[in-house]
């Protein structure tokens, strides 16, 4: 499966409102996961950022493309329940797994993304 772009809205923290908003953003998809420009703070930040597409919760931001290419084939190969929309529902046998993988590529420390 490759990667598509499509516009997607997706959950932003709104630091003013204490809050989330909606963004609409140009995304790469592929199966769960996307990946857009800036990070959990919106596209004007620096860096990619990797989210759960039917949840739209942020999973972490990196430098480069490539890097949350990485993360999220390294993180779909998981047993999890990625189609989840509920995030307290995407579990599996593998969130240990995931816990290690997220700590390994979060290397800006913002992920959201909880297992």
């Amino acid at each position: 499966m490759s990667w598509r772009r499509i516009p997607l809205g997706v959950r932003v923290v709104n630091m003013s409102l204490k809050g989330y908003h909606a963004e609409l953003v140009t995304a790469l998809v592929r199966g769960p996961f996307g990946i857009r420009r800036g990070c959990r703070y919106g596209a004007d930040s620096p860096g990619f950022s990797l989210f759960h597409v039917p949840t739209q919760a942020h999973v972490l931001t990196v430098p480069h493309q490539r890097l949350c290419k990485a993360a999220a084939d390294e993180l779909a190969a998981l047993d999890m329940r990625w189609w989840s929309c509920v995030p307290g529902e995407v579990t599996g046998p593998d969130g240990p797994r995931f816990r290690e993988v997220w700590k390994r590529f979060d290397t800006a420390g913002n992920g959201a993304f909880r297992v």
